[in-house]
């Protein structure tokens, strides 16, 4: 048996959050970067059919604007701005998603307890872990999945709740400790991304 005591920083969720997201929808951000790149290289394709109307109506273009221009024009000359704003949206999907999701979780009213210092305790039979005034028990088979990799060390408890450890700001000594006991207890449950 040992005690833990932890406490998470914003950052930590948010770094733990990216790391494992690309983790776990690997495939889904691998088709989400082809699509980028295909998107732009359609986008780099066609941009000759818009340059080329934008050259043959440079009279109507000086008299009357590029919106007058462009609701004239059609769809095969519109397409590159389309591919353009698809990159766009993807490329924000891409690097800029997971960390605001991550951080609108954390800020959270409700998620309040993330961010506490909590003190857990391990024994042979169960996991306690200590928030503020409340109490939570766990018996080691209640662990779903644990996620290891360079900087943390996560154990999810079900779809909802996760105990996350920082390899950096917590004692290495109990994070060692910790690390051996998992593996005494769920070994068959560990991600490891090292």
């Amino acid at each position: 048996m040992f005690e833990f005591t932890s406490r998470m920083t914003k950052e930590d969720w948010i770094a733990f959050n990216k790391a494992y997201v690309k983790y776990a929808y690997k495939k889904r951000f691998r088709f989400i970067l082809v699509l980028m790149i295909l998107a732009f290289l359609v986008f780099l394709g066609s941009l000759s059919s818009l340059i080329n109307y934008v050259q043959a109506n440079r009279t109507y273009l000086a008299f009357f604007g590029y919106s007058e221009l462009f609701s004239k024009a059609t769809f095969t000359v519109m397409m590159p701005i389309i591919y353009f704003i698809l990159t766009a949206a993807l490329v924000f999907r891409y690097f800029f998603s997971i960390p605001l999701a991550a951080k609108r979780m954390v800020e959270h009213p409700e998620n309040s307890k993330m961010l506490a210092e909590r003190k857990i305790v391990f024994d042979d039979t169960f996991i306690q872990v200590f928030v503020a005034k409340d109490e939570s028990k766990y018996a080691w088979e209640s662990i779903t999945k644990i996620f290891e990799n360079n900087d943390y060390v996560a154990l999810f408890l079900d779809q909802r709740s996760c105990l996350l450890f920082s390899k950096k700001a917590d004692d290495v000594a109990s994070i060692r400790e910790l690390l051996n006991m998992l593996d005494k207890h769920c070994s068959e449950k560990i991600v490891r991304m090292i």
